[in-house]
């Protein structure tokens, strides 16, 4: 619960300063503008939504620290910290452009921060006694990450459209068609294959066709997001990787060296696209991450992500299907190099060493997260006397 309360002050703090464009401090600004008589139905709306951002706040703090204890102290802390936490960011959005700060709103934060943790008191008596003060660790953590860098490709910045203009250009984005290619469609169907597995080690079997369900509301959910609407064949490709991954590959005994063998293929089809080779030769960008530094911030950090998880997922599931870690690594990496060489000579390709250093950073982050390998059913010790035994009689 603790990790879970640090991620909802990451998440606070990067809406609050969304887009984290900060420009010189001018005068004109105002800091902390006081107190004002309510105007509008836009003012209530504001309340509403600043005192349920620090809900979570609240909630979470209760659950990570407070172990039962209900002490003035503690109601005073999380209140404080919630003020400072809300005095500190809405200082900070004097330099963001478009933002305003108030104390009106620092004044609704710390009321719903308050209002969490009461809420976080009456959660913690629901709770079974092994879940009420923290959280089981995942089995398989690496699952967990791919499917966020999945997320991260398809919904960052995460932002919900506000305006009625920015939802009809994510409208008219849902019936754009023309520009999609089979390869498009082909990358949607093997990531629904790639996160029905991912989502079966992550979940529980009972969340487990939660989860399926979810990720297929990923892409049409794409319409309420500032990203803008994927096409929707795309999600319709998606929604058929799914239908067929649960009912059918997930039964197969050799499932997972399909999804290696199709996320491997996918890799040398996407970087052998367009296929249509001419010379002279390109320069190759030996400088890792050159092209995501140069890009847009928010459509770089969806590319590499989506790489990442791409990349991560072959590796990931070579290695269950019993390649060594390292020896996965190297061939993804080795299959990358080979195609970043070949986009010397693809017209509108740049070659760099970024990608072939993202498959050796997700076997990192493998090794690190202590993701364990599949290991053999073992049977019981009299099951093998037997087997012994039978096979002697055979001798």
């Amino acid at each position: 619960m603790k990790k879970l309360f640090f991620l909802c002050v990451f998440v606070i703090a990067y809406f609050t300063l969304y887009p984290w464009t900060f420009v010189p401090f001018h005068g004109h600004s105002t800091i902390l503008e006081g107190l004002r008589p309510l105007v509008g139905k836009s003012d209530y709306l504001d309340i509403v939504v600043n005192l349920c951002f620090y809900l979570p706040l609240g909630v979470l703090g209760v659950l990570g620290w407070w172990k039962g204890s209900r002490t003035a102290g503690r109601w005073i802390a999380l209140a404080a910290f919630g003020a400072a936490l809300s005095f500190t960011l809405e200082t900070i959005q004097a330099w963001v452009p478009g933002r305003d700060s108030s104390l009106l709103d620092i004044l609704t934060n710390t009321i719903g921060t308050i209002a969490g943790a009461r809420l976080g008191i009456a959660i913690a008596g629901h709770l079974p006694s092994d879940l009420r003060w923290g959280l089981p660790s995942p089995r398989w953590p690496m699952p967990a990450v791919l499917i966020a860098a999945w997320l991260m490709s398809q919904w960052f910045p995460f932002f919900p459209i506000l305006r009625i203009p920015q939802f009809s250009e994510s409208l008219h984005a849902l019936m754009q068609v023309s520009s999609l290619g089979w390869i498009d469609l082909a990358d949607a169907f093997v990531a629904a294959l790639l996160i029905g597995r991912l989502l079966r080690e992550a979940l529980t079997s009972s969340a487990y066709r939660l989860g399926l369900a979810g990720a297929c509301l990923v892409l049409p959910a794409r319409l309420f997001i500032v990203v803008g609407a994927a096409p929707w064949p795309l999600a319709v490709a998606f929604a058929a990787g799914v239908l067929v991954f649960h009912p059918a590959l997930a039964r197969v005994h050799a499932g997972t060296r399909l999804l290696a063998a199709a996320a491997v293929l996918l890799i040398a089809v996407r970087e052998l696209d367009p296929f249509h080779f001419a010379g002279p030769a390109g320069p190759f960008y030996w400088i890792p991450f050159s092209g995501f530094l140069e890009a847009t911030r928010d459509s770089a950090i969806r590319v590499i992500s989506g790489k990442f998880f791409l990349y991560g997922a072959a590796v990931w599931m070579a290695r269950e299907a019993g390649v060594s870690l390292g020896i996965a690594a190297s061939g993804v990496g080795g299959l990358l190099i080979a195609g970043e060489c070949a986009q010397r000579y693809l017209p509108g390709r740049v070659a760099e060493s970024t990608d072939p250093i993202l498959a050796v950073i997700a076997a990192c982050v493998i090794v690190w997260l202590k993701d364990r390998p599949p290991t053999p059913a073992r049977l019981p010790a009299r099951h093998v006397r037997e087997h012994d035994r039978h096979d002697n009689r055979r001798d």
